[in-house]
């Protein structure tokens, strides 16, 4: 299923023409991620050492978005041993952060999903929610490979092609980038299953 995913995203980001410099740069790492997903290598996973503490777990549940994005991404670059944690708190964590994924996802926000899960993945926590939220990211998949109905709302409300504005397009390949290395990161986690607790 992931798989799959990733070789429908490649042929999206193989066709699509960039608009702007940051676009192309969007593209590139989006092909390279295919490419990291295809050969199992897990090169682009690496991580340093940023030290990170989560807060409380109603804490965590109560941030608002721009907090918890912030947090996320520094999760995701982080090492998972700079999270010093019991293995009984690790499986609280993993119910918390699939719920929180499920509950974006119920609001169709893609993006913070895809970073939910990501984050969970790299902090080498599993459990069915994570395992729903990921299934969510794939259901959103269109058939020309890219993630997200973006485009669909976006010309339902402007009434414009998405092949006509340069930031849409952007918005596009970014929102596809994000998910896809989503699904590498899992892919390449979950092929190491002694990694994720689970």
């Amino acid at each position: 299923m992931l798989k799959q995913s990733t070789l429908k995203a490649q042929n999206w980001l193989t066709r699509t023409v960039p608009p702007t410099a940051e676009a192309i740069a969007l593209k590139e790492l989006g092909l390279l991620l295919c490419q990291d997903t295809n050969n199992r290598t897990g090169s682009l996973l690496a991580t340093k050492n940023y030290p990170f503490c989560l807060p409380s777990y109603t804490a965590f549940i109560d941030l608002n978005r721009k907090d918890l994005l912030g947090l996320v991404q520094v999760i995701c670059l982080s090492e998972p041993a700079a999270w010093q944690v019991k293995t009984s708190e690790k499986v609280t964590w993993a119910k918390i952060f699939g719920a929180v994924a499920l509950s974006y996802a119920r609001e169709k926000d893609l993006y913070c999903t895809a970073a939910l899960v990501r984050a969970a993945v790299n902090l080498r926590l599993w459990h069915v929610y994570l395992a729903e939220a990921i299934g969510y990211l794939v259901d959103q998949q269109q058939p020309d490979g890219r993630f997200g109905l973006l485009t669909q709302e976006i010309n339902s409300v402007y009434n414009a092609d998405h092949n006509d504005n340069p930031q849409i397009q952007e918005a596009i390949m970014r929102l596809t980038v994000e998910v896809l290395w989503t699904i590498v990161e899992a892919t390449f986690h979950l092929a190491e299953g002694d990694k994720c607790d689970r």
